[in-house]
């Protein structure tokens, strides 16, 4: 049954060609020059050149024939013979023929019909790339006639000839075919487009566009389909297939990135199961589906490398249907599970793995698509502030913190802890206890309840930030003076930018408000490691306010907007709708002082922003906030993963990576858990 799905996927999908183009199963390639001319290095040169192109690029195989100068015509038939009876259904294939060589337009003008017809018993489709060196401009339109309908019928047969005189070197005909080639950006093109993009200019400043002829009856035009690279996603399913789900996918799988070639869907290889429809009776039969119908591998081909690394890349994954759970790479030091002494270099490889297994699952944050829809399985909000905030009582400062925390809960169901009071002249540092606090919330190794993938932590700090703009550039936050210090009077500070490197290292999603001077400090340089964004309420060099126009209060407002329009929001989204409305504020009469503008910051460029889903969009328990005074809320509704979700996990394919001494990888494959351990018995990594 899963055969038969996937199978009408694809189908639908490998119809998405365009209707002027004719694909090919497979791709041949014949370059044809003559056995003594003057010429004959430059041709051969260029043709390995061409050769090169088509066979990295689009996936042809290619021979070569030189043409004898006696009995030219009837050779040339035969050794073309020779090589269509050595290939495999060849009528299967596109042919490409180069011919490199002189042209005329007297007798010689039915040598490539005669050769065609010679070829049509055996081959549907050929194209002929004529680059003539010299003679006469070649008219083929004029001079070569249209094959008999009878042999050309339902074949596509199609000539590209390039104007004569062009010097030779990088403006020769051929030389261009490859330069256009070999920059191509799009998945497919055909022949008659390409003309359009083979534009050369001669010695003499003239522009000339080849000739283009078709001999045969239909419209179509033969494709090139770019090879590029093929990557495998193993990915599972949240539910068996059905009508719905499979229309999802396809609807998905065509709104691809231009850059994508080609999509396929294939079963992965496990045992058959029984299924039972659960919709259904006692009497309901149990079929058997593959396993598969729970996962299934995603197959997605691309010219251009630079797509797999970017916004473009990622926004598409991310927008996979909710019938799809998460896709993830799980890979794993094979040093780990040998039961061999290590050596000292053992040791340094293990670390240098253990860094870079971290990295690229880090990398591949795409996978966990629940998030990157605003569906986390946690949230956590920390609200912090010292312990001697430093503000005048009136500016209500603590309420203002304790207000926008319990906007997050109210809105979007969000878990707010107790507001952590970074503490000030203890024992312990305040540096030291807001590094502990947030190792809680984020280091694996700290237990079983830390967040991980597929979660996200909100951190907001209210307080005072310090000026390091001239000094160190860290982003220091300082506390309010102690009582009886001294003159002048003791501020204890904390260097955030120190802390910092634990939530880029998390698994889980970060998100960081800040509400001081010089907020902006805590930004950092762009970093591919995880979903990390900050909103400052000032640039590094400026100076924030407190009261009743502060930056807390017009996060809260603003979050309160936004979500009245049911619709779910990234951060960034909020990030603009904030800078907007301190903009209408410092425009209006009613605001006493001038509210400086807002710093957003996206710490990885590759990635989609956090989503934000208000709290009427999703259910689940409850979930208590905290008062103003620091009393508990009544419980609120709170996001919880759909229940459609099966996360037990019943089986686990590892990725094997072959890497060089510099840690880059060479080498991947899936391996099941019998094959990893049949490896690491036999001593490999």
């Amino acid at each position: 049954m899963a055969l038969s799905v996937f199978a009408d996927i694809n189908t639908q999908l490998k119809e998405k060609v365009p209707r002027s183009g004719r694909a090919h199963d497979k791709y041949r390639a014949v370059f044809i020059g003559w056995e003594s001319t003057d010429d004959n290095s430059t041709w051969r040169s260029e043709a390995r050149e061409l050769s090169g192109v088509l066979e990295k690029g689009f996936g042809f195989k290619s021979r070569t024939i030189t043409i004898p100068l006696g009995d030219s015509l009837n050779s040339l038939k035969s050794r073309l013979g020779t090589i269509l009876d050595s290939e495999t259904s060849p009528s299967s294939c596109l042919w490409l023929l180069h011919y490199s060589g002189t042209g005329n337009e007297g007798k010689e003008a039915v040598f490539w019909p005669s050769v065609l017809e010679s070829m049509a018993d055996m081959v549907s489709d050929i194209v002929v790339l004529a680059d003539f060196r010299s003679g006469v401009f070649p008219k083929p339109l004029a001079t070569i006639p249209a094959l008999d309908p009878e042999v050309s019928n339902n074949r596509v047969c199609e000539l590209l000839v390039g104007p004569t005189g062009l010097p030779e070197g990088s403006q020769s005909f051929t030389k261009e075919i490859c330069r256009v080639l070999d920059t191509l950006r799009e998945p497919h093109v055909n022949i008659m487009a390409l003309r359009s993009k083979l534009v050369v200019t001669t010695g003499g400043g003239k522009w000339y566009e080849p000739s283009y002829s078709k001999l045969s009856q239909t419209r179509q035009s033969n494709l090139l389909e770019q090879v590029g690279t093929t990557i495998e996603l193993r990915v599972a399913l949240r539910r068996p297939l059905d009508e719905d789900a499979l229309d999802d996918l396809v609807e998905w799988a065509q709104r691809k990135p231009p850059e994508v070639k080609r999509i396929v869907f294939s079963e992965a290889e496990t045992d058959t199961i029984a299924l039972t429809d659960t919709a259904g009776g006692p009497n309901d039969k149990a079929c058997l589906l593959p396993a598969s119908l729970l996962e299934f591998i995603l197959s997605v081909s691309t010219a251009d490398l630079n797509l797999l690394d970017s916004a473009t890349w990622y926004d598409w994954l991310g927008s996979a249907p909710n019938s799809i759970d998460t896709p993830r790479y799980h890979v794993r030091s094979g040093f780990a599970h040998r039961r061999l002494s290590k050596s000292a270099g053992d040791e340094e490889i293990e670390s240098q793995l253990e860094d870079f297994v971290r990295r690229r699952n880090r990398e591949e944050s795409w996978r966990n698509h629940d998030s990157r829809l605003g569906h986390y399985s946690r949230v956590i909000v920390l609200p912090l502030i010292w312990e001697i905030p430093g503000f005048h009582p009136e500016l209500r400062v603590l309420q203002d913190l304790k207000h926008l925390a319990n906007t997050f809960r109210d809105v979007f169901g969000f878990t707010v802890e107790q507001v952590f009071n970074i503490p000030v002249g203890r024992d312990i540092s305040g540096q030291r206890a807001l590094e502990e606090r947030i190792r809680d919330l984020v280091e694996e190794k700290r237990g079983p309840n830390v967040l991980g993938a597929g979660d996200l932590v909100i951190i907001i700090y209210s307080g005072h930030g310090s000026n390091t703009v001239h000094s160190t550039g860290k982003a220091v936050w300082s506390s309010g003076p102690v009582p009886n210090s001294g003159s002048p009077p003791y501020r204890e500070t904390i260097d955030w930018s120190e802390i910092q490197p634990y939530l880029d290292r998390a698994e889980c999603d970060v998100a960081q408000i800040l509400d001081c001077c010089h907020a902006a400090s805590a930004a950092k340089d762009p970093d591919d490691r995880g979903r990390n964004e900050i909103l400052a309420a000032c640039v590094r060099e400026s100076r924030t306010i407190a009261g009743p126009d502060c930056f807390c209060r017009i996060v809260a407002r603003t979050i309160k907007r936004l979500a009245r329009g049911g619709d779910p929001f990234c951060f960034r989204d909020l990030a603009h709708n904030v800078d907007q409305e301190v903009r209408k504020m410092n425009r209006s009469a009613a605001t006493e002082t001038t509210i400086p503008t807002p710093y957003f910051k996206q710490v990885s460029e590759h990635m989609s922003s956090i989503k934000l889903r208000p709290r009427h969009m999703i259910g689940g328990p409850g979930v208590a906030g905290v008062g103003v005074n620091g009393a508990q809320r009544p419980p609120m509704v709170a996001p919880s993963v759909p229940s459609a979700i099966d996360r037990n996990v019943v089986a686990e394919v590892f990725v094997v990576l072959s890497l060089n001494s510099q840690m880059e990888e060479v080498k991947r494959e899936h391996v099941t858990k019998n094959e990893l351990l049949r490896r690491l018995g036999a001593g490999g990594a």
